[in-house]
Parts: C-alpha cells; structure tokens; sequence
C-alpha cells in the first residue's frame, strides 16, 4: 500500500506527485497530463487534454493549481481510500472493507452506489472531482431553495446553481447533504448521465467529511467507516 498525501483545494482532492498537482476524479473514465506521470510506481504517458480540454483550463476554472488529471482508467486498477479528514489517498490491492459495505456498480468505469434520499433507496455516482453534488431535479421541485452556489463546468464555463438540503444516508443516521441543480445548458447531458447509469445524483467530497470510503473495482464494492 501507498498513502499519498492530498491537499483539499476549495473541495478538491489534490495530490502532488513529483512536479505535478493532480486532481483525484472519479467522476472523469479517463486521465490526461501535459506531462509523463508517474503514479503508484508506473510512469504514464497520458492525453494532454479530453476533448480539448486540459487540466491548467480546469483549474482556472476551478481556482486552483493543476496540471494532471487521475481518472477511472488508472484509478480502477487498484484499491482506493479515501481518508479526508486525515489528507490521505491509500492505494493497494486487497484493502480491507470498511464497516458499511454495499456491491458496486461500474458506468464507464465510474463508481454508482447504493444511497438512501429522504427515505427512499436510490443509486448514486460518486465524483471527488464534484465539489458540490447535484440531484435529479424532480426529486427537489416546488421547494424553496437553501439558497445558491457557483460552480463550474469545462465546456460551459462558470454558473450559479440553486441549492437544497437532502436527507441522505448510509446507515441508520441521515445526515443533509447540499445539492444543486444544473443549468438548461447541462440538465439534458446530466440526465442521459443519470439515466443511463440508473442514478438519481452525482454525489461529491460531502459524505467524505462523515466517512472514510474504500472502492474496489476489482471486488466490485464500495465501503464507508463513519469518522
């Protein structure tokens, strides 16, 4: 097992490797640096931009210093957890389940799992790229906005999203989680996303300040230790 340390950068996870900050994203199947990166002892050789976009453009987006991206690709073939609380990204093989395990679903080699919205047992993707997480908008419409958050997408550009507070739960103590809706621009590509992975939200770094989570790929399962 390695353990990097990682630095939250405006909910981010973001590990310096040698030269390079990358951004840990599980939302994103692929990875790309400038660069060759080096990463759990295997040097890569990776696209410099997806679809024309590169990690320097994502984090002026964002607002933080980035040139790499680690995605799904290389991400999958190892163990991960992720201790946020403690800064530490632990990468092995055979990492031990934490204390709620659930079987894992695989959507372009992006985690989906299993989660509870106010009551009702539903299915989510896990994104640490996603500094909010974001819902399906009919599970929140007529309610009165918590209130607004910017945000940002790469190939649309910075936003302002309403958000809501939603019961959401693990185990047997919900905790409320901020959500926000996508612009018109973006709610047509979230719902075929949604749809297509049987998902009703993206969910992002907000349960890791409740819980410490391990995914396997290879076991197919995902696990949470409450902290």
């Amino acid at each position: 097992m390695q353990t990097f340390e990682f630095r939250n950068e405006r909910g981010h996870l973001i590990v310096p490797i040698g030269d390079h900050m990358a951004l840990i994203d599980t939302g994103s199947p692929s990875s790309m640096s400038c660069n060759p990166l080096e990463f759990f002892g295997t040097v890569y050789t990776l696209p410099a931009s997806i679809m024309g976009v590169t990690p320097q453009e994502i984090g002026e987006l964002a607002g933080i210093q980035m040139d790499a991206l680690i995605g799904c690709d290389l991400l999958s073939q190892h163990d991960i957890r992720i201790r946020w609380k403690d800064h530490a990204l632990d990468i092995g093989d055979q990492l031990p389940d934490g204390q709620i395990t659930s079987n894992l679903r695989i959507f372009m080699g992006i985690p989906i799992f299993s989660v509870c919205l106010r009551g009702n047992n539903m299915s989510a993707i896990f994104d640490t790229g996603a500094h909010l997480s974001y819902i399906d908008p009919q599970l929140v419409s007529g309610e009165v906005p918590l209130g607004e958050c910017d945000d940002f997408y790469p190939f649309v550009g910075r936003f302002t999203t309403p958000t809501y507070l939603v019961s959401t739960a693990l185990d047997e103590n919900p905790i409320d989680v901020e959500y926000g809706i996508l612009p018109d621009a973006l709610q047509v590509m979230l719902g075929m996303v949604l749809l297509l992975s049987g998902s009703s939200a993206v969910i992002g770094p907000q349960l890791l300040n409740h819980f410490d989570c391990t995914v396997s790929w290879a076991r197919e399962t995902i696990s949470w230790t409450r902290k």
